[in-house]
């Protein structure tokens, strides 16, 4: 990955016209173009998301990681079942196809990680992935997650709750 501004794409000479971070313009050759477009997080939009993890990096990724297993330790010493219902109760804010998709990797993550500790149990691990309209899954697949009044169908130790 290189850290640049594009300053502009020839598609006919398959290069890309940039300039590092340091200033220095040059020109990169391309076989195979991706345009990987990023995102502003919005926390207007939900009031307290501020205060939640970002997964933007790799970085992100083990923060969250270990944010993650310091909860189960947490929860297999704790002895008050309200406490520990709070430390594994993870929820995930994001019904667009990366919200989606880690909602998946962090179910699969806890239930793989729960079995390790004593205490925690997979019973007591809860993911919620609260909707953000009348579909979840940012509209690539229509069926998928639509949220219509009836009680989506759901995987053990997975909610989407409805409105």
């Amino acid at each position: 990955m290189v850290g640049a501004t594009v300053h502009g794409i020839d598609l006919d000479r398959r290069a890309v016209h940039m300039a590092a971070l340091e200033g220095e313009a040059y020109e990169l050759p391309y076989d195979q173009l991706v345009l990987a477009l990023g995102a502003m997080t919005n926390e207007e939009v939900i009031p307290g998301s501020e205060s939640a993890f970002t997964f933007k990096t790799l970085a992100d990724a083990v923060v969250l990681r270990n944010h993650l297993i310091e909860r189960f330790e947490r929860a297999d010493v704790e002895a008050d079942p309200g406490r520990k219902r709070r430390l594994l109760t993870i929820v995930v804010i994001g019904g667009g196809l990366v919200g989606v998709e880690l909602f998946g990797e962090l179910t699969a993550f806890g239930a793989e990680a729960s079995g390790v500790y004593r205490h925690g149990g997979r019973a007591g691990v809860r993911f919620v992935l609260p909707p953000p309209a009348r579909a979840v899954g940012g509209g690539c697949c229509p069926d998928a997650g639509v949220l219509d009044g009836r009680r989506p169908r759901r995987r053990p130790a997975c909610q989407r709750p409805t409105r």
